[in-house]
């Protein structure tokens, strides 16, 4: 199978680093990230990794959201 070379940032390489199963090379990642069979519990647990505080601004975001949506369906 012919290869070639691409140049990622450090932050992506970390992050597919992280996607990798057991020995699954990196083009498996890729190529399995990039898939179109893709199924929503193939995407459960994916905020596993945040920190609190980022689980936090989501929450006040997500609040912030309702209430403006809210607001919206009041006029």
């Amino acid at each position: 199978m012919a290869s070639r070379n691409i140049a990622i940032t450090e932050d992506l390489y970390k992050v597919l680093a992280k996607k990798k199963k057991g020995n699954e090379s990196f083009t498996k990642v890729i190529s399995r990230l990039l898939s179109k069979n893709e199924k929503p519990s193939d995407y459960f647990g994916a905020w596993n990794d945040l920190s609190k505080e980022d689980l936090e601004k989501i929450k006040k975001a997500k609040k912030e959201l309702r209430d403006l949506w809210h607001l919206r369906e009041l006029k």
